[in-house]
Parts: structure tokens; C-alpha cells; sequence
């Protein structure tokens, strides 16, 4: 909890040079110049030079808001007539979290427990200044982490335990938009949220669960790549508006060949018979066939996978008990 701040220095003073001025500060050339104002990184979180920060928490809720990043001030303002050019502000970078040359941050989160991070994540590649080798992010333990702000880095994010509830975005580096948005690798844990994860997925070992924890949702991701043994969870309502949904902006792509199975959940009121509901829209399906699909707990109910337009619906012909859906959402 709590906030914590970090600013750029202003820019230097001009002073004369027979009839010209010399910059102070990032200035320079030829009339009246003063200096840039220093760049602001980090705010809660500076994590430096291909540093490796742990974040435990062990029980209870911890959050992470309000830390902030704020640029100097060019010694004069801004410019003034074209022989009297004043350099402008520095750059602010990151509200909470900084990862800087190659360093990255993993949160370990013990069962239980959930840590909050309601500010942005950012590094210097991700601000454009091509340092691309970040550490990326890590997600270990089996508690919970909220990603709520909107953040940009250049390394993978990797869920290796527990769940991280995306209900932000994972996005391209802002300043300028010149970095790809982190791929996400979900290994060993959950990716759940009803955020925008714009990169590639690669779901190997565990589950996607759009989302949140009590309630429906639809979860964007820029790209998938799914292996069979890993599984999608979806709660299924008595409507498909009301369901989960997963939205592939890119290609729904397959890893290996096998079967891809879907865990079906009961989500607000019983799942309606001869409902058609839609699991998956995605710009490109075509690796895949319906008879690629399975669902768990077989036998309590049927219904058979189409594929429509890219689109993978399942249309519920048989249902014995909400107690199929008695392992819940969790786990």
C-alpha cells in the first residue's frame, strides 16, 4: 500500500556566449537554449541494471497503487521563436513498477493470499529506447495476482503458479509504441481476468479461466498457442451472453496434435439445453476441426463442438445435474 514518488530534475540554465547562448542542461546549438528536463522512472518498484526483485506475500491482501512518476521541467517552458528554442520536458516513466536493462520481478503469492497492482509495469525498452532484453514478469506460488493498470514491457510474462487475474492489459511500449506486447507463458498456473493480454499465449501446462472469480467474463489475448493437455475453463449460463468467452485477435494455433479439452463450469443459473455457446472467437481457426474438442466430465452431459466462421461454439444436447459443475472455479 501506500505511494511513493520519483522525479526528473530540471533542465539546466542557459548562459551567455558573446551574442549567443550556451544550453544548459540536454540543450544545445545556436540562440537561446535551455535544458531538458530529467526523465522520471519507476514510483512504488525501481528494479535496476538485470536485477532480480522478489515480491512475497504469505497471507492476507497486499496492493501496490499510487506510486508515481513524475518529469522535470525545461529550466525556461517551451519554446518561443525559432532563435529562441527552449527543450521541453523529460519523460515519466511508469507509475509504480520499473524494470530497467534486463531486470525482472516475480511474485510469489502463497495460497490463500492475493497481491494487487493497480499501477502500471513499465521498462526501458517498453519506453522505446531499444534496451530489449527485460526480465519480464513471474508469477509463482498458488495465491492470486491482479494486474489492473494498463502496462507496457518487453519480457515475457510467465504464470508458473496460482493465478494471475488480468483485468488490465499487457500492451505495446507507449513512448513511442515501438516494442511488441509481452508473450505470456502459462506454465504450471492460471491466466483468469477479463483483460487484454495483446501479445501471443502460450498456454503449455495449466488452464485459461476468462474471468474474474465470481462472476463471467471475456478475456482478450492477441494470439494463442495451446497444448493439449492444457485445458480452458469456461462457466456456462443459462445464456451464451452470460457465459465466459475467449477472443483471439490473432490465430487460434495448435502446438502439437491431441485432443484440447474445455472444463465446463456452471456460471449465473443452470446451462440451458440447446443453447449454442461461444467458446472462442479468433481471426484464423483453420488449424483446428471440432472433433479436436473435449470436454470434462463426461457423461453427466453431451453436446457437440462446431466451428462457424472462426468461431468455436458448443451447443448443449443433454444435461443431468448442477452437480457436474460441483468442482467450481477454483483450484
Amino acid at each position: 500500500g501506500g505511494s511513493s514518488l520519483f522525479g526528473g530534475g530540471a533542465g539546466g540554465a542557459p548562459h551567455a556566449s558573446g551574442s549567443n547562448y550556451e544550453a544548459g542542461g540536454f540543450g544545445g546549438g545556436r540562440g537561446y537554449f535551455s535544458g531538458g528536463g530529467g526523465a522520471g522512472f519507476g514510483g512504488a518498484v525501481f528494479v535496476r541494471d538485470g536485477g532480480s526483485f522478489v515480491l512475497r506475500t504469505t497471507a492476507g491482501a497486499v496492493s501496490i497503487a499510487g506510486g508515481q512518476a513524475v518529469a522535470g521541467a525545461a529550466r525556461n517552458g517551451l519554446g518561443n521563436g525559432s532563435d529562441n528554442v527552449e527543450s521541453g520536458y523529460g519523460m515519466a516513466l511508469a507509475k509504480g513498477l520499473f524494470l530497467q536493462g534486463g531486470a525482472g520481478i516475480t511474485f510469489d503469492v502463497a495460497a490463500g493470499a492475493t497481491t494487487t497492482v493497480a499501477d502500471d509495469i513499465a521498462s526501458d525498452c517498453g519506453a522505446g529506447n531499444g534496451v530489449c532484453n527485460d526480465g519480464g514478469v513471474a508469477k509463482t506460488g498458488a495465491g492470486t495476482l491482479v494486474l489492473s493498470a494498463v502496462s507496457g514491457y518487453d519480457g515475457a510474462t510467465r504464470i508458473l503458479g496460482g493465478t494471475l487475474e488480468l483485468d488490465g492489459a499487457l500492451a505495446s511500449g507507449t513512448v513511442p509504441a515501438s516494442t511488441a506486447p509481452s508473450t505470456v507463458v502459462v506454465n504450471g498456473g492460471t491466466l483468469s481476468g477479463s483483460g487484454n493480454a495483446a501479445g501471443t499465449v502460450l498456454l503449455q501446462n495449466g488452464n485459461i479461466a476468462p474471468g474474474g472469480p465470481s462472476a463471467p467474463g471475456t478475456l482478450d489475448v492477441g494470439a494463442l498457442s495451446w497444448t493439449p493437455g492444457a485445458k480452458i475453463r469456461m462457466r456456462l449460463s443459462a445464456s451464451d451472453a452470460a457465459s465466459d468467452h475467449l477472443v483471439v485477435a490473432g490465430a487460434l494455433a495448435k502446438s502439437a496434435n491431441g485432443k484440447f479439452v474445455f472444463s465446463f463450469l456452471q456460471g449465473t443459473g443452470s446451462p440451458a439445453l440447446g443453447t449454442t455457446y461461444t467458446l472462442i472467437r479468433s481471426a484464423d481457426a483453420s488449424a483446428f476441426q471440432p472433433a479436436d474438442f473435449d470436454y470434462d466430465h463426461a457423461g453427466a452431459y453431451g453436446g457437440t463442438f462446431s466451428i462457424n466462421a472462426n468461431t468455436v461454439q458448443f451447443t448443449l444436447t443433454s444435461f443431468t445435474s448442477d452437480r457436474i459443475f460441483a468442482d467450481g472455479f477454483g483450484g
